[in-house]
């Protein structure tokens, strides 16, 4: 049982070339994979996440 909570599935993907990251690059929150950092590939627009734009609103605190 302890290798089904230890193992994690890759779901993130290379923002230059769209194929998957490594498990090491996915830990640090790399945007792109070895390759594509190597060469220095630029991030492609059309494989950046959509943003809502209703869900990303600024939190108002009230002061103490």
């Amino acid at each position: 049982m302890r290798g089904v909570t230890s193992e994690q599935a890759n779901t993130t993907i290379c923002l230059a070339c769209g194929s998957a990251l490594a498990a090491a690059l996915e830990r640090f929150a790399s945007l792109r994979c070895h390759d594509c950092r190597d060469t220095d590939a630029p991030i492609r627009a059309e494989l950046l996440p959509s943003l809502d734009t209703t869900a990303a609103r600024p939190v108002q605190l009230k002061a103490a």
